[in-house]
Order: C-alpha cells, then sequence, then structure tokens
C-alpha cells in the first residue's frame, strides 16, 4: 500500500518557488528594529533550524521506518512523476499564493 503525502521538505521547496515575499527583506527590517531585535531574531531563527533539523531526523530516522514496516511508504519528491510534482507546484501555488 502506497500512501501520498506531502512532506514538509516538499511542501516548502515548492512554497518558496511559488508563493510571492510577503514580508520586507532583512536589510529593510533593520532599519526599522529596535536596538537588539535583530540580534533576538537571528538567535529565534538559529533555534528555529536546531528544531527543524531534530524533527526531520526524528521523521527520517524513526518515523518512516516504523511505517515503511507497516507498509506505508513516504514518496519523495524524487519518487514522483514530473506530472505529480507539477501539480503538487500548482496546488502550492493556489494555495498559499495569497500572503
Amino acid at each position: 500500500m502506497y500512501c501520498q503525502v506531502l512532506s514538509a521538505s516538499i511542501s516548502m521547496s515548492a512554497l518558496k518557488s511559488a508563493s510571492p515575499v510577503c514580508l520586507p527583506r532583512a536589510a529593510s527590517m533593520a532599519k526599522l528594529t529596535p536596538p537588539g531585535l535583530t540580534a533576538a531574531l537571528k538567535s529565534t531563527s538559529v533555534e528555529c533550524h536546531q528544531i527543524d533539523n531534530r524533527q526531520y531526523e526524528i521523521l527520517n530516522q524513526t518515523v518512516l521506518p516504523q511505517l515503511s514496516a507497516i507498509g506505508i511508504r513516504l514518496l519523495r519528491n524524487d519518487d514522483r512523476t514530473q506530472e505529480q510534482r507539477a501539480w503538487i507546484k500548482a496546488f502550492l501555488s493556489r494555495k498559499y499564493a495569497r500572503c
């Protein structure tokens, strides 16, 4: 049995290429932020990336092997056909293009 799931990495890669940028650029934000906020945002970004990395570690080393053991396989982008990739990209573009 195969279960096709949109993984976060696929969603984010499609989102990055499909959706408009809704926030001001970092350089513009630096001019608008009070002292210390930029450092706090950078620190938060580092922590968020660490959390994201840990989530992928758990997904790849624990969740996916357990799902595979019971016959459920996550289709990664490389496992999909060009037509399936195009459909996902169009779907995410429509869903997330409205910021």
